[in-house]
């Protein structure tokens, strides 16, 4: 069954990318009768916590919606974040929030993940961003020695192609 949601959530999570908060609080709820889980029911609509339980992630908030989006956010947290921002503005705008959530300890986060975080609103707002690694020895360099001597690589730590001459 773990190998299942390890296989399942990563789509799941992207569905869910697409859907506004009336649809992703129904398809979670869908996803608790199928799989199982916890869905609280309220008889009145009174203050109360609203729990949203399953595939082994648990949020809760004062409303269904905001339930949902704190499980949606959780849910991205424990496949691992983001790969690339999404060309879809509605899924970037998405992918922001989530990215804000994890660096502002709205959404529990390891370190990894907070790394995660910061590239993709990196990528985000300067995508043309390098980063140059720190020299291995641990020495003192000049900016141009640094500049000569290294390789530029993108905020995410991937090697970045040397322009055309």
């Amino acid at each position: 069954m773990v190998g299942l949601i390890h296989q399942y959530l990563p789509a799941l999570c992207d569905s869910l990318d697409r859907l506004g908060p009336e649809e992703l609080t129904l398809r979670l709820e869908s996803e608790v009768l199928r799989h199982g889980g916890t869905w609280q029911q309220d008889a009145n609509d009174g203050p109360a916590v609203r729990e949203i339980a399953v595939h082994g992630i648990a949020m809760s908030a004062l409303s269904y919606s905001q339930a949902a989006v704190a499980w949606r956010f959780a849910a991205r947290v424990a496949v691992g974040g983001y790969a690339d921002v999404s060309p879809d503005p509605k899924v970037a705008a998405l992918q922001r929030a989530w990215a804000l959530a994890v660096l502002h300890h709205v959404v529990p986060a390891p370190e990894a993940i907070h790394a995660n975080a910061q590239a993709l609103l990196d990528r985000m707002t300067q995508p043309d961003l390098i980063t140059i690694p720190a020299p291995s020895d641990g020495g003192f360099r000049s900016i141009d020695e640094l500049l000569t001597a290294s390789t530029p690589v993108h905020a995410d730590g991937e090697p970045q192609p040397e322009p055309a001459a």
